[in-house]
């Protein structure tokens, strides 16, 4: 209990408490001629300048659905495994059809199959727009279905590839329309291939369902794990023990995760930024550069992001590499009192005491505007930035 005890301590610290918000938003829709229904999840901390990436969740009529993937993503961007999303969550009302291409083989030929152009046009024409304008989101979209909604976004790669940049295909039915949809990709190889696309396709291996679909779904990993680079990503995992209806919680954090990782550099790259003894900073821009060649989009790093990369500089006793930045965040978050603080203890280790002095000062005039913080935390700032400022005063 008791090292139970001193983990949650540490790791309470990291989490974000500000309430996310879930609405719901109808959609009059010309597409399909009756009102659609979609659900809007917004990350805690969200702020109306905020610009996201959207996830976009098929199947959102299933609450408890729903409900996971949103509690998943929450939970993953409040430990900052995850950069901070939208999901929305679109509804349908006859899946089986809307979520299917229109099917070629004359034995899959029935009314209950092929409404996935609609469903595409709706997304297209009703739904991206109606968010744009809502939340001025970012041009990176994410998928996520399971079943047949894995089935509708994996077809969209051939179909609509405008649509989505990354997919999280859980047990997708390939069999359907005589593996049409595997046909497909089969004559578009080559154009696919060439596209800047993540996709992460899972299967489970019990149950009657999963072990029907392994087989398709093998095949496309076939096709494609040849094909996967740092540009077009394809993964393929069958996991073990789990059914169709037990497989979306650890296919969806895995395939964020894993998506996530892009966003994030590796220690080993950061070590390498040290080792070159070049500017640091510049590295790192570098970095998110080629990022923003792939995602379509320039990122802004979050807060903890700048922290944790400064830290890393001082730690190796590069504080000048440290103190750049440190100004690049201030210029980025300008009112974050710890931010001053920090700068002024990276430039006391580079001998710039009146430049210290300066940074401890602004972040005194800044620290009554900091409302988020406890009476705690605003305490504890006052006093250690008081607390550096006698130091410096007493040289």
């Amino acid at each position: 209990m008791k090292h139970l005890l001193i983990i949650l301590f540490c790791l309470l610290p990291l989490l974000s408490f500000a309430q996310p918000k879930s609405l719901n938003y109808t959609i009059d829709s010309k597409v399909f001629e009756t009102k659609r229904e979609i659900k809007v999840f917004l990350p805690g901390n969200f702020q109306p300048t905020d610009s996201l990436p959207v996830i976009y969740l098929f199947d959102a009529q299933w609450d408890q659905f729903y409900n996971l993937t949103s509690a998943t993503i929450d939970y993953l961007i409040a430990i900052r495994q995850l950069p901070k999303c939208i999901l929305v969550g679109i509804k349908s009302v006859k899946r089986q059809y809307e979520l299917t291409p229109t099917p070629v083989n004359d034995d899959w030929k029935i009314p209950s199959l092929g409404g996935a152009k609609k469903l595409q046009n709706h997304l297209a024409q009703e739904v991206f727009p109606l968010i744009d304008s809502l939340y001025h989101p970012v041009s990176f979209r994410i998928a996520i279905g399971h079943s047949l909604g894995g089935t509708f976004i994996l077809n969209s790669i051939v179909d609509a590839p405008e649509l989505f940049n990354s997919y999280i295909a859980v047990s997708p039915n390939l069999q359907i329309d005589d593996e049409e949809i595997i046909l497909k990709f089969q004559r578009n190889l080559n154009q696919i291939v060439k596209t800047k696309k993540y996709i992460f396709t899972t299967n489970g291996t019990e149950g009657n369902v999963d072990a029907m679909f392994l087989k398709y779904n093998q095949k496309l990993d076939t096709l494609l794990k040849k094909h996967s680079n740092t540009s077009f990503e394809w993964f393929f995992s069958s996991y073990q023990n789990l059914d169709h209806a037990t497989i979306p919680l650890r296919s969806m954090y895995n395939g964020l995760i894993k998506l996530s990782k892009k966003w994030e550099i590796p220690p080993n790259t950061l070590s390498v930024f040290i080792a070159n003894k070049r500017d640091f900073k510049n590295q790192v821009m570098q970095f998110y550069q080629k990022l923003a060649q792939w995602t379509g989009y320039v990122y802004t790093p979050e807060l903890h992001t700048f922290y944790e990369l400064a830290r890393y500089c001082v730690s190796k006793k590069q504080y000048t590499d440290g103190l750049e930045m440190y100004n690049w965040a201030i210029k980025t978050y300008p009112k974050q009192v710890g931010l001053y603080k920090a700068k002024g203890e990276c430039l006391e280790k580079l001998n710039k005491n009146k430049e210290a002095k300066k940074a401890y000062l602004q972040a005194l005039k800044i620290l009554p505007q900091q409302k988020e913080l406890s009476k705690s935390d605003y305490q504890f700032y006052r006093n250690k930035i008081n607390q550096n400022l006698k130091r410096l005063n007493q040289k």
